[in-house]
């Protein structure tokens, strides 16, 4: 029996995903750039071979060499591209030549929006504080079109447009004609102030037969910095103490401007749910009609701006 050792690997995995990001930015900013531009920063730190000395096999002590550990992460970066490439096909805005990649910027610019919101120096500073409130609601509209048609959806994530929870969700109960605003005992009808009880937005798919009971929804959780795996059960129960019971319990939705490996991929939707990495939220985009590109296109060039530029 073959032994699968992609379990013991999946913190490398992040790390080869990680820098591929490093590797694509540096295209997207220039035009072009070597593989190995992701892992500069390893080289300079002195921890490249530290960081690249574990095969698929297990069985490697070490690489003997930088040039050995440098060929070794340009590698794994390609195979890295590789697998992106094939998953997206014409959606993906990058070509490599050797080992060399070539940015071809992409139609909607979604990709190069996640990209950039991934890397960002900063969620809440400036202009910076634009990404995860943009990320919340491109990732609503992606994830309506890749739940197809009949579904509906609202952001209700903190801030929204509705300025408080109670009217953001509110949108939902109206529409769904299920949902029902109904506090636990003690709390305030008003609603909290602020925050969004762990849930970003809403979905929910209608049977359009004139009977809105037991409609499937869809409660989603977005997270955009680097502790995203800390937020994998940011949707609970806690959301129910301001509604009343659906018939049946939502499923959870976990969207990330990250690109999650297969061998991590497994832990998180074994906790999180649905999860929505960068690959499935750029593949949604010709799914469905609820996200319109065009009249995305310039807001998300103008906060991806904020990385490329820097």
């Amino acid at each position: 029996m073959t032994t699968d050792h992609s379990y013991f690997t999946r913190g490398h995995s992040i790390k080869v995903a990680k820098d591929t990001d490093q590797s694509e930015l540096v295209a997207l900013r220039l035009g072009t750039s070597r593989a190995a531009s992701g892992v500069e920063d390893d080289s300079i730190a002195g921890t490249l071979e530290e960081n690249y000395n574990i095969d698929k096999a297990l069985d490697e002590a070490g690489w003997q060499s930088r040039e050995t550990s440098m060929d070794n992460a340009s590698s794994q970066i390609l195979d890295e591209i590789n697998r992106r490439a094939s998953a997206l096909g014409d959606l993906y805005p990058f070509k490599i030549e050797g080992d060399i990649i070539h940015y071809e910027q992409s139609e909607s610019l979604v990709y190069e929006f996640l990209l950039c919101t991934s890397l960002s120096p900063s969620l809440t500073k400036g202009a910076y504080r634009h990404f995860p409130r943009k990320f919340e609601r491109v990732a609503t509209l992606l994830t309506a079109n890749f739940l197809g048609p009949n579904t509906k959806y609202c952001h209700v994530g903190y801030p929204n447009e509705k300025k408080r929870f109670k009217r953001a969700v509110g949108e939902a109960i109206e529409q769904s004609k299920e949902l029902a605003w109904q506090p636990d005992e003690g709390l305030p009808d008003e609603g909290p102030r602020s925050g969004d009880e762990g849930v970003d937005y809403i979905l929910w798919k209608e049977f359009e037969c004139g009977r809105p009971i037991g409609q499937p929804f869809f409660f989603g959780q977005c997270a955009c910095g680097n502790d995203w795996d800390s937020k994998l059960n940011d949707v609970s129960d806690r959301f129910f103490k301001w509604l009343s019971r659906i018939k049946v319990p939502p499923s959870k939705v976990f969207a990330v401007p990250f690109v999650i490996p297969d061998s991590k991929l497994r832990e998180v939707t074994r906790e999180a749910g649905i999860v929505m990495d960068r690959l499935r939220l750029v593949k949604a985009i010709s799914t469905g009609t609820h996200y319109d590109a065009e009249h995305w296109k310039t807001k998300l060039s103008e906060t991806l701006s904020l990385v490329t530029m820097t």
